[in-house]
């Protein structure tokens, strides 16, 4: 169905994602249909940094666990400790991850330097995600 040049185009969704932050501030953001917003975004991002702590993770170490020795692999959770770890601690679980699968202060520190990148990985995302969302 052909537009007549009257009509206004239809907004798209990133051009809706980045009106909401300025129309929050420019009411106040006291209408409950603008508090439901923000909370729905508020939500978003704790759901967008749980997944990414668990999911980034989760990837590193299945990366990781390809390239161990047979010992080393044999050493390695279980499936059951594995999803609890991961589940339980997210990021810092490499460090718990470098120590029972290399046994030594460098699989620690490993864990440890892996565990600090992926934090500043999720940290950035959510930084990024809060200033389109327009929230603190």
């Amino acid at each position: 169905m052909p537009a007549d040049s009257g009509s206004a185009p239809r907004p798209t969704l990133g051009s809706v994602i980045t009106t909401i932050p300025s129309f929050l501030r420019a009411r106040g953001a006291h209408s409950p249909a603008i508090e439901r917003i923000a909370v729905e975004m508020r939500t978003l991002r704790y759901v967008l940094q749980i997944v990414l702590g668990i999911g980034l993770t989760l990837l590193v170490q299945r990366w990781d666990r390809r390239r161990l020795s047979d010992e080393q692999r044999a050493r390695a959770w279980n499936t059951a400790t594995w999803g609890a770890a991961l589940y339980a601690f997210g990021p810092a679980s490499m460090l718990g991850w470098g120590w029972v699968t290399r046994k030594s202060a460098l699989g620690l520190l490993g864990g440890l330097l892996c565990a600090a990148a992926l934090i500043a990985i999720i940290a950035g995302a959510d930084y990024l995600f809060g200033l389109a969302a327009g929230l603190p």
